[in-house]
């Protein structure tokens, strides 16, 4: 019975990561297809044609996505990182102020915070470049990840990292071998889900 439920919940799980990707390859064979239908009212072979056409590029494209949404992640770990440990490894004043902050790049309507940054990318010579790509997903990366850090570190006494400090280690190797392996359940979470975002978002 416990292996039978175990191959169901399997089942299931599989079966939900795998939904999303039905309208996606339905979209390739749709040649019309509008709301509300549930199918696409007619059919075509529009989008193989293009992938295989010569002079486009989606291997240029996918490499393309992988790097940015590549470069995104790690980034936004690099920055929520040591956002996420003070956040949530210490007590001190204005505390809810700074969350806020870090929080207001999410807070904001997405069609006035979109606006905005476009208009000064464009000003900067940023628009429909990879850095600016690059910069517009971590904008919106970072609050997530410095957040969902935060409560990873909420959780962790730093008792191990003063133990790795009286015998010897320096803050950096306390750090590298205590602080990061701990906390790699959030960081590896964070990168995974930012990597396939970003490859759903470009698809």
């Amino acid at each position: 019975m416990g292996k039978k439920g175990g191959n169901a919940g399997l089942i299931l799980v599989a079966s939900l990561v795998a939904l999303p990707f039905v309208p996606l390859f339905l979209w390739t064979f749709a040649g019309e297809w509008r709301f509300p239908d549930l199918l696409p009212a007619e059919w075509s072979l529009r989008g193989m044609e293009y992938l295989i056409e010569p002079g486009n590029k989606p291997l240029d494209a996918t490499l393309s996505s992988l790097a940015i949404g590549g470069g995104v992640a790690a980034a936004s770990v690099a920055v929520g990182l040591p956002a996420g440990m003070a956040l949530g490894g210490y007590e001190w004043r204005f505390k809810g102020v700074v969350i806020f902050f870090v929080l207001l790049p999410i807070l904001v309507p997405p069609l006035a915070s979109t606006m905005g940054v476009h208009l000064t990318f464009i000003r900067l010579g940023l628009a429909d470049t990879v850095f600016g790509v690059f910069l517009v997903h971590l904008v919106t990366t970072v609050p997530y990840t410095a957040i969902i850090l935060t409560s990873v570190f909420a959780e962790r006494t730093g008792d191990l990292e003063e133990a790795a400090r009286t015998l010897g280690a320096s803050p950096w190797q306390a750090f590298r071998h205590v602080t990061l392996p701990e906390s790699r359940r959030g960081w590896r979470w964070r990168v995974c889900s930012r990597s396939s975002y970003r490859g759903a978002s470009t698809s």
